[in-house]
């Protein structure tokens, strides 16, 4: 019994095109998977993001609040220096 060469190539055309439609399904399911965990991945990262954004809004107001203080202590500072010149201007006048 022999084969022929026709029906060989056909059934040989017929098992390639099904493993090619095989094939184009696994890698749209695999990509699909891909664009899933990456796109987990960014909601990840931009959670983390917007969490470094709170915590910038917060130092800042806490540096914010630090100047002002700063800037009380060194006004507080020169009033008590001049004080401390005059109290020491009057000593040297009564001696």
């Amino acid at each position: 019994m022999q084969i022929d060469p026709m029906v060989v190539s056909i059934a040989s055309a017929v098992i390639a095109l099904c493993a090619l439609l095989l094939n184009r399904n696994k890698d749209q399911r695999q990509s699909a998977a891909d664009y899933a965990r990456m796109d987990a991945q960014l909601g990840s990262i931009m959670s983390g993001v917007d969490d470094i954004r709170v915590e910038l809004r917060s130092m800042r107001s806490q540096l914010d609040r630090h100047t002002e203080r700063i800037a009380t202590c060194e006004a507080k500072i020169k009033n008590l220096e001049k004080e401390v010149f005059r109290n020491n201007d009057k000593l040297e006048s009564q001696t």
